[in-house]
C-alpha cells in the first residue's frame, strides 16, 4: 500500500513572481553541490508550486522536500511536489541533468502520474530546456514523458478492469473485458517495443539503420548455415530435378536421390546456367522492395532440419520449417521497419 501524503510545508501555489524564485543557493559556497550547503533549510513536508508563475526558477536537491517524513504517530509519510500549472521561463543557478529533472517530475503526487496523468509539467520542462539550448536534455525528458504516460495508461486499463468486477454486470462481460485488457496491454507493449526500443522515442535517427544492418547480416549468417545443409535450393523444378546439375553440385558421378539434401551453396562444378547462391545478396533481396537482385526468385527455402553449433555450446537441431519462417519474418520485419521510418518522416509518429 502506498504511503499517505504528508501536509504541505511550503505553499507557493498561485504565486506570481516577476523576477526570480530562489529555493536553493545560486552559487553554493565551497562544494558545487547545492544539497551540501548547510545554510539553506530542509523542507520537511510537501511543496506546492501548482499554478505559480515565475520568470526564473532556481532550485536544486536542497529545495526538494525529503522523500519521507515521519509523522506524529511514527508512521512514514510521502512528501510530494505539485507542479501542474507551474510556469517558468528559465532555470538559474547550478544546472541539473535531465535525469535529475526527471526525478524532480516524478516527485509529483502519485495520482497525477497515474490515474490523472498531468502532461503540463513535462511539456513545460521540455519547452524551457529547448529555449535554453539544452536540446539533448529536452529529448531525454520527452522520451521519459512517453514512458510515464504509457505507465499511466497501463495502470488505468487494469483499474478499469477491476472496477467493472465490482458490479454484477461486470462478471457477465468478463470474457470481453479480459480480451480488451489483454489487447490494450499488448498495444502498449508494442508501443514500447517500436517507439521506445526500436526508435528511441523518434529521436534515434541511426537506430533504424542499425536494426536494418542487424536484420540483414543476421539473416545472411543463418542462410549461410542453412544453404550448406540443403536448407535452400533452386526454385526452378527443372533445375532442381536435373540429374546432371545435381551430380555436378554434389561432386559425384551419379546424381544423389531427390530426398538427399545437396549443398547447393558450394557446387563442385557450377553449370553455366546456374545462378550460384550468395547469402548476403539473398538476404538483401528479401529486404529491398521493388528491386530484384536475382536471388529471391531463383532460390527458395526447403523443409530441411538445420544443425547449428552456437559458440561451441553443442549442436542444436532446428525444426524443418525454420528456414521458411526466417524468410517470412525477415520480409515482414523489414516492411515494418520501412513503415516506422516513413511514419516518423511523414509526421504520423510525432516527437515531443
Amino acid at each position: 500500500m502506498r504511503k499517505p501524503i504528508c501536509a504541505t510545508a511550503l505553499a507557493l501555489d498561485g504565486l506570481r513572481v516577476i523576477g526570480s524564485l530562489v529555493l536553493a543557493p545560486m552559487n553554493p559556497a565551497g562544494d558545487s553541490d547545492p544539497s551540501k550547503d548547510e545554510r539553506w533549510p530542509t523542507i520537511k513536508g510537501s511543496l506546492e508550486l501548482a499554478g505559480a508563475t515565475v520568470h526564473r526558477f532556481v532550485d536544486g536537491p536542497r529545495a526538494w522536500p525529503e522523500q519521507e517524513i515521519k509523522g506524529a504517530n511514527g508512521k512514514k509519510l510521502r512528501a510530494v511536489i505539485t507542479l501542474d500549472g507551474f510556469c517558468y521561463d528559465r532555470f538559474g543557478g547550478q544546472g541539473l541533468s535531465a535525469a535529475a529533472r526527471c526525478a524532480w517530475l516524478l516527485r509529483q503526487p502519485h495520482e497525477e502520474l497515474t490515474q490523472d496523468f498531468r502532461p503540463h509539467p513535462w511539456e513545460q520542462l521540455i519547452k524551457v530546456l529547448r529555449e535554453m539550448g539544452h536540446e539533448d536534455d529536452a529529448k531525454a525528458v520527452a522520451v521519459e514523458k512517453q514512458r510515464a504516460r504509457r505507465r499511466a495508461r497501463w495502470g488505468a486499463y487494469g483499474r478499469d478492469f477491476i472496477r467493472k468486477l465490482r458490479h454484477w454486470w461486470g462478471w457477465l462481460i468478463l470474457p470481453f473485458s479480459l480480451v480488451f485488457l489483454l489487447f490494450s496491454w499488448a498495444g502498449l507493449l508494442l508501443q514500447w517495443l517500436f517507439l521506445d526500443v526500436l526508435l528511441g522515442g523518434g529521436y534515434a535517427k541511426i537506430r533504424p539503420l542499425l536494426l536494418f544492418a542487424v536484420l540483414l547480416f543476421g539473416c545472411a549468417l543463418y542462410y549461410d548455415w542453412a544453404a550448406r545443409q540443403g536448407g535452400l535450393a533452386p526454385s526452378n523444378p527443372v533445375l532442381f530435378n536435373n540429374a546432371e546439375v545435381r551430380a555436378a553440385c554434389a561432386g559425384t558421378a551419379i546424381a544423389p536421390d531427390i530426398a538427399v539434401p545437396i549443398d547447393w551453396y558450394r557446387c563442385k562444378r557450377v553449370p553455366a546456367e546456374f545462378n550460384q547462391f550468395r547469402p548476403l545478396v539473398f538476404s538483401l533481396d528479401q529486404m529491398i522492395p521493388f528491386v530484384q537482385l536475382g536471388q529471391m526468385w531463383v532460390w527458395q527455402a526447403t523443409t530441411t532440419e538445420i544443425a547449428i553449433e552456437p559458440w561451441g555450446m553443442g549442436v542444436v537441431t532446428l525444426p524443418a520449417w525454420t528456414t521458411q519462417v526466417v524468410t517470412w519474418s525477415q520480409g515482414i520485419g523489414s516492411m515494418l521497419l520501412y513503415l516506422l521510418i516513413a511514419a516518423i518522416l511523414g509526421g504520423v509518429i510525432k516527437r515531443e
